[in-house]
Parts: C-alpha cells; sequence; structure tokens
C-alpha cells in the first residue's frame, strides 16, 4: 500500500467516523 492510498485511506475512516458520531448525536 503507497502513502496515497494510505491517505486516501485515512481520509474515508475519519469522514466514516464523523457521519457514525454526527448520527448518533441525531
Amino acid at each position: 500500500m503507497n502513502p496515497r492510498q494510505l491517505d486516501y485511506f485515512k481520509r474515508k475512516l475519519l469522514a466514516w467516523k464523523g457521519s457514525i458520531l454526527a448520527e448518533s448525536k441525531g
């Protein structure tokens, strides 16, 4: 896995986490 893929994956994970948190908060 190259750095670009890793960065993309990290961003995706953070965005996913953020949306989950936002959903649970209402």
